[in-house]
């Protein structure tokens, strides 16, 4: 159970704490951040599902240094890469190094590198391509990665998009409805109990199409929308905004509120059944152990399968309550030491810790009064 507790913390920690790099932002500087992460991917021959993916992580957690001239994206213990002006240098998790340099690599050279990137980001659940037809996740990184949206709501629609999305080739387009997923309730903490309560999904409808993202409010039969960016880049870092923004990002705060505890369960259980799979094989004297890692693109092996005031469209906090409802579905208590450590020297814990339940602020206090 430790093992699982920490490989959906970790997961979770990875993605959804305060982007690093949005620090950077300079009103002197129109779209610095965009700038930075579109020159750097663009400038190598990354595959458009990596340069993607990376693109998301550097606008979390990427960090530029001045120095060297590189942008720096740290997956903790499952390795890093640095890009720099004229290359690029992939550590992973064995302490191997590759390179690519600019303009001078064979095209083996090239797929090697991507795959190894590919590979990495495979271990982290909400960028995994989890076995989707390649027609499925080419069409949403191309026409998700230029809608002016967050990045964690990004990677989060991405993965709901293509692993339990449907993909429309006759009409292309790829949609997903909540009616769709096995458990139509979550938990959620109610603000005058400070109790967990378990509540239904208000149905929602979210549809990307190669010219718009719309979300459709079932009940109230209301739609919101979202369209691409008119720069010409290949990702948008969300650093400008219009009065529909607002309404898409309550839409889908909403949609990501109801799902995620589905998704995190979804995850532990893929989790147990891999790592006992790999017993099982490790166990087998004659059998041959296959690194769950490797290859897992579908269509890899099968082609062709199928309101305008001036507040921030991002909100640093948002990310807060999604999180203590994923850790409450797994009946996870923040308190717990070796999950607290990670949240107790932040600027944003006060806020967290007005968020908890007594039980959850009980074990809290306790580990504060007893940390080293």
């Amino acid at each position: 159970m430790f093992l699982f507790r920490n490989a959906f913390v970790i997961g979770l920690l990875l993605v959804m704490t305060y982007p690093l790099l949005a620090q950077t932002r300079s009103r002197g500087d129109e779209f610095h951040l965009e700038k930075l992460i579109n020159l750097s991917l663009e400038e190598f021959p990354f595959s458009q599902e990596n340069k993607f993916r990376l693109a998301v992580y550097a606008e979390l957690k990427g960090v530029y240094s001045s120095q060297h001239q590189a942008l720096n994206l740290d997956f903790s213990d499952l390795g890093s890469l640095a890009i720099y002006q004229r290359s690029c240098v992939l550590k992973t998790h064995d302490r191997r190094l590759y390179y690519l340099n600019k303009g001078r690599n064979s095209e083996a050279q090239v797929e090697a590198f991507n795959e190894k990137v590919h590979e990495l980001l495979e271990r982290i659940f909400l960028f995994s391509n989890h076995h989707a037809s390649q027609l499925k996740i080419d069409f949403v990184d191309t026409y998700l990665a230029k809608k002016n949206i967050e990045p964690y709501e990004k990677i989060f629609l991405r993965h709901l998009l293509i692993r339990y999305g449907r993909y429309d080739k006759e009409y292309e387009r790829v949609e997903f409805h909540t009616d769709w997923l096995p458990e139509q309730s979550y938990l959620h903490l109610s603000k005058e109990s400070k109790s967990i309560v378990r509540k239904p999904i208000n149905p929602l409808w979210i549809k990307l199409d190669k010219n718009i993202l719309r979300g459709y409010f079932i009940r109230d039969r209301g739609t919101v929308y979202v369209e691409d960016v008119k720069r010409d880049i290949f990702f948008a870092t969300g650093e400008e905004y219009a009065p529909n923004i607002g309404a898409f990002k309550s839409f889908l705060y909403k949609m990501l509120t109801q799902t995620t505890q589905f998704i995190i369960n979804k995850e532990k259980k893929r989790l147990e059944e891999e790592i006992q799979v790999e017993d099982l094989y490790a166990n087998n004297s004659s059998g041959k152990v296959t690194s769950k890692w490797g290859r897992s693109r579908g269509a890899s092996s099968s082609k062709g399968q199928n309101s305008g005031t001036n507040k921030p469209l991002y909100q640093e906090n948002d990310w807060i309550p999604m999180m203590l409802g994923i850790l409450r579905s797994q009946n996870i208590n923040i308190g717990d030491a070796d999950i607290i450590r990670y949240f107790v020297d932040e600027p944003y814990f006060d806020e967290l810790y007005k968020q908890l339940t007594i039980p959850e602020r009980k074990k809290v206090n306790a580990y504060l009064d007893n940390r080293p």
